[in-house]
Protein backbone atom coordinates (compact mmCIF):
# COMPACT_ATOMS: atom_id res chain seq x y z
CA UNK A 1 0.00 0.00 0.00
CA UNK A 2 0.97 3.63 -0.91
CA UNK A 3 1.99 5.34 2.61
CA UNK A 4 2.77 8.72 1.12
CA UNK A 5 0.36 11.62 1.55
CA UNK A 6 -2.33 12.78 -0.85
CA UNK A 7 -4.83 15.56 -0.99
CA UNK A 8 -8.12 14.57 -1.42
CA UNK A 9 -11.29 17.05 -1.74
CA UNK A 10 -12.60 16.53 1.03
CA UNK A 11 -11.68 16.78 4.50
CA UNK A 12 -13.61 14.54 7.17
CA UNK A 13 -14.69 11.62 6.65
CA UNK A 14 -17.62 10.41 9.59
CA UNK A 15 -18.12 6.45 9.73
CA UNK A 16 -19.64 4.77 12.51
CA UNK A 17 -18.33 1.20 13.54
CA UNK A 18 -19.86 -1.40 15.84
CA UNK A 19 -17.52 -3.61 17.99
CA UNK A 20 -17.53 -6.68 15.72
CA UNK A 21 -16.68 -3.77 12.64
CA UNK A 22 -13.50 -2.36 14.80
CA UNK A 23 -12.61 -6.34 15.51
CA UNK A 24 -12.52 -7.14 12.14
CA UNK A 25 -10.67 -3.92 10.96
CA UNK A 26 -7.83 -4.63 13.99
CA UNK A 27 -7.16 -8.07 12.00
CA UNK A 28 -5.11 -8.74 8.87
CA UNK A 29 -4.85 -10.98 5.74
CA UNK A 30 -2.11 -11.85 3.85
CA UNK A 31 -0.17 -9.62 5.87
CA UNK A 32 -1.84 -6.32 5.20
CA UNK A 33 -3.99 -4.69 7.51
CA UNK A 34 -8.03 -4.57 7.13
CA UNK A 35 -7.87 -0.70 8.31
CA UNK A 36 -4.96 -0.02 5.42
CA UNK A 37 -7.06 -1.71 3.39
CA UNK A 38 -10.37 0.96 4.24
CA UNK A 39 -8.47 3.66 4.47
CA UNK A 40 -7.22 3.03 0.15
CA UNK A 41 -10.97 2.74 -0.59
CA UNK A 42 -11.61 5.62 1.43
CA UNK A 43 -9.09 7.55 -0.85
CA UNK A 44 -10.02 6.33 -4.04
CA UNK A 45 -13.64 7.37 -3.59
CA UNK A 46 -15.24 8.95 -6.55
CA UNK A 47 -15.58 12.59 -6.25
CA UNK A 48 -17.27 13.08 -9.38
CA UNK A 49 -19.38 10.54 -11.72
CA UNK A 50 -17.76 8.50 -13.85
CA UNK A 51 -17.54 4.87 -15.53
CA UNK A 52 -15.77 1.71 -16.31
CA UNK A 53 -15.39 -1.33 -18.35
CA UNK A 54 -15.34 -4.88 -16.95
CA UNK A 55 -16.01 -7.88 -19.13
CA UNK A 56 -17.38 -5.88 -21.72
CA UNK A 57 -20.16 -4.29 -19.71
CA UNK A 58 -20.21 -0.55 -19.28
CA UNK A 59 -20.42 0.43 -15.34
CA UNK A 60 -21.62 3.96 -13.96
CA UNK A 61 -19.77 5.07 -11.42
CA UNK A 62 -21.40 7.70 -9.24
CA UNK A 63 -19.94 10.04 -6.79
CA UNK A 64 -18.88 7.93 -2.93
Amino acid sequence: MNTSSTSLPYNKVNLSLTSEAIDFLSETTNGTSHFAILGQLIKNTSVTPSSTSKRGNLITLDVG
